[in-house]
């Protein structure tokens, strides 16, 4: 299956939650986009998995309207989850396991973007009865590319 092109330009990306109380603006090039299966974004998400956009924090304008927040909730030693405090839209991910980083759930993100999804990230923490059937590589928990993860229990 061809990879689908993505968009190649340099103007923002927009969002919001679901209430639209808290919006954001993403200034491209974006680091990643992927979909994670980890138990967190399962129990945060209530989802098999949730796909993430990573940018730089610098690169992320968030504006939240007079009568809301982003309310931050420790997750794990290591990591937060931001939501809004009107709708409960779980919008974000930063931890100290990739500082300078935020996560960006994609599914709030109008539009395309710079990049498809690349991989699925934890896999092997995928409920049983959700099968990603395309073409994507399916990364575990003990792959290289998420070792600056395993400090994180796996949250089950």
């Amino acid at each position: 299956m061809p990879k689908q092109a993505a968009k190649q330009d340099t103007e923002p990306y927009y969002g919001q939650c679901q209430c639209g109380a808290v919006k954001f603006c993403i200034t491209p090039p974006t680091s990643f986009c992927s979909h994670c299966h980890c138990y967190y974004c399962q129990q945060s998400h209530g989802a098999a998995f949730v796909t993430w956009v990573g940018s730089y924090e610098d690169k992320v304008d968030i504006q939240v309207s007079t009568n809301a927040k982003v309310q931050w909730y420790q997750s794990s030693e290591f990591s937060q989850r931001g939501f809004c405090s009107n709708c409960g839209s779980r919008m974000f991910f930063k931890s100290s396991m990739c500082l300078g980083e935020l996560h960006v759930a994609r599914a709030l993100i109008a539009g395309d973007i710079d990049r498809q999804p690349e991989q699925h990230d934890f896999y092997d923490q995928n409920p049983k009865w959700s099968i990603a059937k395309d073409h994507l590589p399916a990364v575990m928990t003990t792959d290289e590319a998420l070792a600056r993860y395993k400090q994180i229990p796996n949250g089950k």
